[in-house]
């Protein structure tokens, strides 16, 4: 046990941070293509060696975008929460409520406790309410008139 002014550390079981190979050998197509991302660097800068900090930057970021790629589309992506709700809401526009619709859109509903099911039961509810109203068409903006009043 370690006295008041000794602490006692916990080596990690596995190494922490980043894997650096300790040979210098990459595997080989990463060598290959790391000479050819060498090479475009070396070529742009030939061409374009007067370019300021920032504009590099935006170079660098365009060259990412082609390696990592956005999975999707920008912006919120279509979850699995959202896609449960469309069903539930197509459901429930085609007729179906009470129980019925949620035994088949809250999983594990008939394990559930009372208190548990009413907690589910309002949100999916909530959901469905939510999608509805915001698909419904909004009201035209109706114009604001002032009047005047002299008194």
């Amino acid at each position: 046990m370690a006295s008041g002014n000794e602490r006692a550390y916990r080596v990690p079981k596995f190494p922490v941070g980043r894997r650096v190979s300790t040979t210098g050998h990459e595997p080989s197509g990463m060598a290959a293509a790391a000479a050819i991302a060498e090479h475009a660097a070396q070529e742009i800068i030939s061409k374009f060696g007067n370019l300021g900090p920032r504009e590099r930057r935006k170079l660098v970021s365009r060259f990412r975008r082609h390696l990592f790629p956005a999975s999707g589309r920008p912006g919120r992506g279509r979850s699995k929460r959202s896609k449960e709700i469309t069903a539930a809401c197509l459901d429930w526009k085609a007729g179906m409520r009470g129980l019925p619709l949620y035994r088949k859109h809250i999983p594990r509903f008939d394990r559930m406790g009372y208190w548990e099911q009413k907690v589910k039961m309002r949100t999916l509810m909530d959901a469905i309410r939510t999608r509805n109203r915001r698909e419904r068409p909004q009201p035209p903006a109706t114009e604001l008139i002032t009047c005047r009043h002299d008194g």
